[in-house]
C-alpha cells in the first residue's frame, strides 16, 4: 500500500447523524461505475497482498453476482454494479487490513496511482488542487453514473469540495474515494496536501475541505 495516507486525512466527523451500515449485495442501489477501476483494483490486490485475496472474494459472492467479475468478463469501459468494487474494497479491509475502515484510503490511493498515466502526471504537474477537484468533478462521470463533486471555495492553498448523491450508504467506500482524492493531488503541484476536514452531512453528501 501506498504510505502515509492514513497520516493525511482527518477522520470523518458525522454531524448529520448518518446512520452507515455495511454494503449489501442483495439489496443492490442501481449505482454502476466503469470496470476499468475494477480491473485496476485487482491489480493493486494482486500486487501487493496475493491472488489468493481476490480468489477468495469471488468465491465468497453469490452465484450469479460472480460471474460478472471474472476477470475476463470486466470490460475497462463497461458498466458494473458499484456495490462489487467497494465490496472487494471491504473484504480487503476486513481481511487483510484489521478491519479499519480507514486503511480503505490506502487501497483508493493505489489504485488511483495505476490509473493515472504518464500523460496525466505531466499535465497535472502544471495543476493546482482545486484545478485536480475542478477537473475531477467534470469527468466524474466517466467513473461513475451517479452523484457528483462539486467545488463550493478555492483560494490559495486551500479548496472546500462536496461530494453529493453518494449512493451508497457505508464507510469504507467513501473512505476509499477520498484516498483517491489524495493521489490526483499528490500528482499535482500540491505535495505533501491533506484532507483537513473531512464531514458526513447527509445521506450521500460528504464534505471535504483540502489544504497545501
Amino acid at each position: 500500500m501506498l504510505p502515509a495516507i492514513v497520516s493525511r486525512v482527518a477522520l470523518m466527523a458525522n454531524p448529520g447523524q448518518i446512520a452507515l451500515a455495511p454494503l449489501d449485495l442483495t439489496r443492490l442501489s442501481g449505482a454502476q461505475m466503469k470496470g476499468f477501476s475494477l480491473i485496476q483494483l485487482f491489480d493493486a490486490v494482486t500486487a501487493e497482498l496475493g491472488p489468493e485475496v481476490v480468489d477468495a472474494w469471488r468465491s465468497s459472492l453469490p452465484e450469479p453476482l460472480r460471474a460478472q467479475v471474472e476477470r475476463r468478463a470486466v470490460s475497462s469501459v463497461g458498466w458494473l454494479p458499484m456495490e462489487l468494487y467497494y465490496h472487494l474494497v471491504a473484504f480487503v479491509v476486513q481481511s487483510k487490513l484489521d478491519g479499519d475502515h480507514r486503511r480503505a484510503l490506502d487501497l483508493g490511493a493505489s489504485v488511483a496511482s495505476r490509473e493515472i498515466s504518464a500523460f496525466f502526471r505531466m499535465v497535472l504537474g502544471f495543476t493546482t488542487p482545486a484545478m485536480v477537484f475542478s477537473l475531477t468533478g467534470r469527468v466524474w462521470r466517466t467513473y461513475f453514473d451517479r452523484g457528483e463533486l462539486a467545488v463550493l471555495e478555492s483560494k490559495a492553498g486551500y479548496v472546500q469540495t462536496e461530494v453529493r448523491g453518494w449512493p451508497l450508504n457505508d464507510v469504507v467506500s467513501i473512505h476509499e474515494l477520498v484516498g483517491s482524492f489524495v493521489q490526483w493531488i499528490e500528482a499535482s503541484r500540491g505535495k505533501g496536501a491533506r484532507i483537513s476536514r473531512f464531514e458526513a452531512l447527509a445521506p450521500g453528501k460528504y464534505r471535504l475541505d483540502a489544504e497545501w
